[in-house]
């Protein structure tokens, strides 16, 4: 599990992983999240799945931090 923290206006850049993801969101509003193409906005106590293979990135487009945890799930590393 990582802990990521995204300061107001930062993006993470579009990228896809290997493996599916969850995140779960901590702190934050105004976040939003493109994965595949589509976008949707991110608040705090809500939870994400990340599919392998599907692009993706996240945007902190608010004026305070947002914090989200990411696990990767255990299953699909076996």
């Amino acid at each position: 599990m990582v802990h990521i923290t995204l300061h107001p206006g930062e993006l993470l850049e579009l990228h896809a992983t290997s493996i599916d993801v969850f995140l779960y969101i901590l702190e934050g509003r105004r976040g939003i999240a493109e994965i595949g193409g589509e976008r949707g906005e991110l608040v705090a106590d809500r939870l994400i799945e990340r599919f392998a293979r599907v692009p993706h990135r996240l945007q902190n487009s608010s004026d305070s931090i947002f914090r989200f945890l990411a696990y990767e799930d255990a299953e699909t590393l076996k």
